[in-house]
């Protein structure tokens, strides 16, 4: 990947999408802060227009092929959010999508897609077969493929977060962000390199999905074992080139959270700062709780990269301890 070309990338997405995304809150927390020890801001993409950061790169995919997207329809696998951006963005700009998702997906993310004009594919319940459906019916049907985080024009999407946190708080000294194929942690981190900003970027995991986590630490793109995580959106079991490539040139560390802290981590938010987070979402207020950021530095943002949740796993969140 060129790093002139995804600069450029990055620049177009940023006009391409003024106006078509919504531009999120970047909030304080009084609460958050007292425990970091340091300012803590949280950047609300639950508050997307689909529920998740996934809308920038899935319409800004679909902005920079829109002629052959509208000839062809497009097709693209997602554990939910991806799919939620792709058939919103496809309803607007009037192309026909095809969205192929495992069976455990959940029912307030299939019937989004659905009700906003998608056909909704199921494949097998394993990661890979997400991709091999798609390549399946892009031969049978000639649609324009998707790719929900490893592609330039995805990434470029994700960066435009990155200068909304830099126009609003420019002295932030760390950036948290959720990852599971790494195409939102390389876009921030890219949009922060690209704006001149030194603020450190951290990657967040679920214990119980640490592919990308193991993979930066060895520095080989290795597949793990099948993810068992509450969080449906962190499951890729391989992390993506691009995204891979751009963290370990850019990225401070990938963190893996316990499983246990993050349910509270989604009561916290609800309780506190009157947020609906999926667990996703809030595995950054995990870390930040847990104590894995450095005490004392300057402003700590904390992406919250989606707030799609089951109606039982909020439920099961808020009657926990």
């Amino acid at each position: 990947m060129n790093r002139s070309e995804l600069e450029d990338a990055c620049r177009t997405a940023r006009t391409r999408l003024v106006g078509r995304v919504r531009r999120t809150p970047l909030l304080f927390s009084s609460h958050l802060s007292a425990v970091c020890h340091r300012p803590v801001y949280l950047k609300c993409e639950n508050l997307q227009q689909t529920g998740a950061f996934k809308l920038r790169g899935a319409l800004n995919a679909l902005l920079a092929c829109r002629e052959e997207a509208l000839r062809c329809g497009v097709v693209t696998s997602s554990s939910g959010n991806f799919a939620m951006a792709t058939a919103w963005g496809a309803r607007e700009l009037g192309v026909a999508a095809t969205l192929v998702m495992m069976p455990g997906a959940a029912d307030v993310k299939v019937n989004a897609c659905r009700e906003w004009g998608a056909d909704v594919v199921f494949c097998e319940g394993r990661y890979e077969a997400r991709q091999q459906t798609v390549d399946r019916i892009r031969r049978e049907t000639g649609a324009l493929a998707l790719h929900p985080h490893d592609a330039v024009e995805t990434i470029a999407g994700n960066a435009t977060l990155a200068a909304e946190i830099l126009e609003e708080l420019p002295e932030v000294a760390d950036v948290v962000v959720p990852v599971s194929g790494g195409g939102l942690l390389g876009g921030v981190a890219a949009g922060l390199v690209f704006s001149h900003s030194r603020a450190r970027v951290h990657g967040v995991q679920p214990e119980g999905n640490t592919a990308f986590a193991r993979s930066f630490e060895t520095g080989r793109r290795d597949a793990g074992p099948p993810p068992r995580t509450i969080c449906d959106g962190l499951t890729a079991t391989r992390p993506g080139e691009l995204g891979f490539a751009l963290a370990q040139e850019l990225v401070e560390d990938v963190i893996a959270v316990p499983e246990g802290a993050i349910l509270p981590a989604v009561k916290r938010l609800a309780l506190q700062e009157h947020l609906v987070v999926e667990p996703s979402g809030a595995v950054g207020v995990a870390a930040a709780v847990c104590g894995r950021f450095e005490r004392g530095r300057g402003p700590l943002v904390i992406v919250l990269s989606g707030g799609n949740i089951k109606e039982s796993t909020l439920r099961c969140a808020l009657e926990g301890d």
